[in-house]
């Protein structure tokens, strides 16, 4: 990946989120057994806006915006990606990669205040799954 911009691995994190997002919809919609409750939202959800912010991600200008919208896309990839490491969550983990490298390629241009706003989204996110995960 040395060749990649941050761009081009924005789009590629946003290319595995929102491909697995409806991968996951689809198996869900065809298991014959499905509660497709809350939880089945809350990941569908946060897969679709880990897309959608690294998508914005890719095309942003400002390296400072890029980084903190790749950061909380890459966190909420991880979340998911750990938690489902036993059936889905090797390739939510690839998207989080992408999305974390472009979050370091983002970094080289970033300001200071880019690196406080990536750590403060960074941590929202984590706390904000962890919370929404343990309700439903």
């Amino acid at each position: 990946m040395r060749g990649l911009s941050a761009r081009a691995l924005a789009f590629g994190a946003a290319a595995v989120a929102l491909g697995i997002d409806v991968v996951y919809l689809l198996s869900v919609d065809l298991e014959d057994e499905a509660d497709a409750g809350t939880r089945v939202a809350l990941v569908a959800g946060t897969l679709a806006l880990a897309g959608l912010l690294s998508l914005a991600a890719g095309f942003v200008q400002s390296a400072g915006a890029r980084m903190v919208l790749a950061t909380a896309a890459g966190v909420m990839l991880v979340f998911w990606g750990v938690l489902g490491l036993a059936s889905i969550g090797i390739p939510i983990l690839v998207g989080a990669f992408l999305a974390a490298s472009s979050a370091v390629r983002s970094a080289e241009d970033a300001s200071p205040d880019a690196f406080r706003a990536s750590i403060a989204a960074a941590v929202g996110v984590a706390v904000a799954l962890v919370l929404a995960y343990a309700l439903t």
